[in-house]
């Protein structure tokens, strides 16, 4: 399903401020978008070694780093993945299909 439809819970987790440790496909718009701001873990299915080196990088990162981090992603979802902004360039896009024909 990847390029059709994406977890919506990385918003709830953007939303709670905290960095984000992802497990799933790249590419991805999840992957696209955490890779674009750097507050985040990135894991592929089933590669073992790399969560555990991801989870021992979050171990050693500092709490301010960490605090920083989450904050950021607030930030980016705050600032351009509201409702309102998403729902303005669903119809901005659909307005432009519609008015072609």
């Amino acid at each position: 399903m990847v390029g059709i439809v994406h977890p919506c819970k990385i918003y709830g987790a953007m939303a709670a401020g905290r960095p984000i440790l992802y497990l799933g496909p790249r590419p991805s718009h999840v992957a696209d978008l955490l890779d674009a701001h750097g507050f985040r873990w990135l894991v592929s299915h089933g590669d073992v070694d790399a969560c555990e080196r991801a989870i021992q990088a979050m171990r050693e990162t500092p709490p301010e780093k960490l605090r920083e981090m989450g904050q950021a992603a607030k930030r980016v979802l705050d600032q351009s993945l509201t409702q309102r902004l998403l729902c303005g360039r669903f119809c901005d896009a659909l307005e432009r299909v519609v008015i072609q024909r």
